[in-house]
């Protein structure tokens, strides 16, 4: 979806029971299991830098490359810099290859190749996927200057008067500008455009670092940063900066309820998107009031989930409902909204309600596939198969001719092709532990024995990116299916090593809850 560029994708497992009810008739209750897939939307700002003057000191310059001329555009919403000088300053050597409108990039043993038209720049023999296109104006290529900061080891910050600083991780030195649409590298000797040495405020360079720790599943350090940002920054008159951060430390202990402590977890992600609402409420600030409705909402999911409190079920209805019910809801954005709310009402025992919502989902992302290519949008992509992986799943168990668990299987595999485990592991792992639950499911249906070997499969790979230390709660929740699956092997076959794999199995899962 347009407004999520950074989203982190939350799974849990439930189980559903509903009545599917079509014209002329209705199929009989059905049980069934439900992936839910939850998009957490990190919200990244940007703020203007405090300058405090620092007089007529005066700092040394021995190697100066002059950039006066690589000036920086905002286009879309995104900062743009000039990649030749940019590049050459850190340290780069660029080819142009007109033909193919590719410029290949070398230093020392590194290798970039930037495709003019495409979002994809190759690192290393890695594709890194950015917001925008690489693209050519007035003859000149231009990068997003975030790409700088995330990949190419240099910290990027951008104030209000359309400065952007480059500065590398080793050189200490704290800078703004007085002038305007200048950029200025720092590190290795290197300093360009300097038109007033000064201390400046750091308040951006946090959230920038925060946002992408947390993006990175990282959320204990980011979450640490967020807090030692609310010392420096007043509710009253930091209303739009204060409520982001709220809504961030939010997603943080949603995170982190997947790991350790998930009521405790949940309550303090609830109270977070809770305060940022409250925030938005008294204030005139311009926000995604959709994204905290629906972020409030599955945290009180999951609450639900784990207490079995029908209070946080219904007020989790409650914020779907509010949400649903704004003007000019972004169409995926409402997609994910019918999604979730489907799912909510079916835990409420509204049946019919919940299949309705599901299949308003289901359409919309069909049209959105028209729209999202894998080749435009390889992260929309992915999500959109994933979604509808799930919903041909529950319409499996309707539909036992296997159609739907064909569609779901071809489905995950499409979002594995942009989830793949070099660039989103975390997500990769997911579809395999979701398609190990669809292939443990249909042999429910089938009794075909191959399906529990294909749903081994899944698990040991869904399991080699959930280790115990970090990952404790999914690691128990997977060797749990695991063991599950070995026996339905043991009972299809009568084979006593597939209890003795059972055994070790459950032994795995109680481990995050011993004491040793």
């Amino acid at each position: 979806m347009d407004i999520i560029y950074f989203s982190i994708m939350k799974i849990r497992a439930i189980q559903i029971e509903m009545i599917y009810c079509i014209e002329g008739g209705c199929m009989e209750k059905k049980l069934f299991k439900l992936l839910t897939c939850i998009c957490i939307v990190i919200i990244t700002i940007q703020i203007n830098l405090i300058c405090i003057n620092a007089g007529t000191k005066k700092i040394v310059i021995e190697d100066i490359k002059d950039i006066s001329n690589a000036q920086q555009k905002v286009i879309d919403g995104l900062v743009y810099i000039e990649a030749g000088p940019v590049l050459e300053a850190l340290g780069w050597n660029l080819k142009w290859k007109p033909t193919d409108k590719v410029v290949v990039c070398t230093k020392g043993n590194n290798l970039m190749i930037l495709k003019v038209g495409s979002n994809v720049v190759v690192l290393n023999n890695q594709e890194i996927y950015l917001q925008g296109e690489v693209i050519i104006d007035s003859d000149k290529v231009l990068i997003e200057s975030q790409f700088v900061a995330r990949y190419l080891g240099e910290q990027v910050i951008w104030n209000g008067e359309d400065n952007v600083v480059i500065q590398s991780a080793d050189y200490k030195t704290k800078i703004s500008l007085d002038g305007k649409r200048n950029i200025v590298i720092l590190g290795n000797g290197i300093i360009a455009n300097i038109h007033q040495p000064c201390q400046t405020d750091t308040l951006f360079s946090m959230l920038d670092r925060a946002d992408s720790l947390l993006e990175n599943n990282y959320p204990d350090e980011a979450l640490s940063i967020y807090q030692e940002m609310l010392y420096e920054i007043s509710k009253d008159e930091n209303p739009d900066i204060y409520l982001r951060i709220m809504n961030n430390i939010g997603n943080a202990y949603y995170m982190l309820a997947d790991r350790r402590d998930r009521e405790k977890k949940l309550l303090l992600a609830v109270s977070s998107y809770e305060e940022a609402l409250e925030c938005y409420n008294k204030q005139e600030v311009e926000f995604d009031y959709v994204t905290m409705l629906c972020n409030l909402g599955n945290a009180y999911k999951g609450l639900a989930d784990i207490s079995g409190k029908k209070e946080y079920l219904l007020k989790s209805i409650n914020c779907y409902d509010i949400a649903l019910a704004q003007s000019e809801v972004p169409f995926l954005d409402k997609a994910l909204l019918y999604y979730n709310m489907g799912i909510a009402r079916a835990d409420n025992g509204e049946g019919g309600k919940a299949v309705y919502n599901l299949l308003r989902a289901w359409c919309i992302y069909q049209k959105a596939l028209k729209l999202y290519t894998i080749e435009s949008r390889p992260d929309i992509y992915a999500e959109i198969n994933y979604n509808l992986a799930n919903i041909y799943k529950i319409f499996s168990t309707i539909d036992r001719s296997g159609t739907f668990y064909e569609k779901s299987i071809t489905s995950y595999n499409k979002a594995l092709k942009v989830w793949t485990a070099e660039s989103y592991p975390i997500n990769y792992a997911m579809v395999y532990k979701c398609i190990g639950d669809l292939c443990k499911q249909q042999y429910a249906i089938d009794n075909n024995v191959q399906n529990l070997v294909m749903a081994v499969e899944a698990y040991n790979e869904s399991l080699e990116f959930f280790p115990l230390i970090t990952y404790p709660l999914k690691y128990s929740m997977i060797y749990m299916e695991q063991g599950n699956t070995y026996m339905l092997l043991k009972k299809a076959e009568s084979d006593e090593q597939w209890l003795k794999k059972a055994m070790f199995c459950y032994k795995q899962a109680l481990k995050p809850f011993s004491d040793e």
